[in-house]
């Protein structure tokens, strides 16, 4: 299934989806809740 993707163009973006992407995987509580947890894997 292929679906069409439309993307703004870079000038229009303040961020790139990528970059928050790997900002999430890198603060991974685990199975804690972020706002109890005291690390991050």
């Amino acid at each position: 299934m292929n679906v069409p993707v439309t993307l703004r163009p870079r000038e229009e973006c303040r961020y790139d989806l990528v970059a928050l992407g790997e900002v999430m995987l890198r603060l991974d509580p685990g199975e804690e809740r972020i706002a109890t947890t005291r690390s991050f894997r």
